[in-house]
């Protein structure tokens, strides 16, 4: 029972992500949640709003106006409600300025210390964008700890 009570208390953004509105990943969740702080606040954005939000366009903009609009999708989000389940937060404090503002950081494999939901924390605390594919716009490569075959392929492309 104690690990249903806790599922009650995960972060806005995981249960943004959780409902599928089409066109929204884990950062976009991470994103609106920050931006909003509850389901309710974001339930009454219209798409000019949501569209004034740095990485929201218009297409996920009507997305996420399309699915608050749908009756059936209000029900849920009510009984989601009277079970308990949290519906706002408290804003993650973003640091303006910060180590990693406006950096990609690919966190790849098991590590040793963070969960990689804890490790991908971090990494938007400090302003950066966490990933899990390196690119050519990797600044950072956050390996696994115990390396695999792939990470000295990784290393190499991302140095390049």
């Amino acid at each position: 029972m104690s690990a249903i009570e806790k599922s009650k208390s995960r972060d806005l953004n995981r249960l943004i992500y959780a409902l599928g509105i089409r066109h929204v990943g884990e950062h976009s969740a991470w994103v609106l949640a920050n931006h909003f702080g509850s389901i309710g606040k974001l339930s009454g954005a219209g798409i000019d709003e949501l569209t004034r939000i740095d990485e929201i366009g218009p297409v996920m903009a009507e997305s996420i106006s399309d699915f608050f609009n749908n009756k059936e999708n209000l029900k849920i989000l009510k009984r989601l409600s009277e079970t308990g389940i949290r519906m706002s937060q408290t804003g993650i404090e973003v640091k303006k300025g910060g180590a990693l503002e406006g950096k990609t950081v690919v966190i790849t494999g098991t590590l040793k210390n963070y969960s990689r939901a804890k490790a991908e924390e971090l990494v938007r605390r400090l302003g950066g964008n966490p990933s899990s594919s390196v690119s050519k716009n990797t600044y950072l490569w956050w390996p696994e700890r115990i390396p695999g075959p792939r990470s000295t392929r990784r290393r190499l492309w991302a140095s390049k």
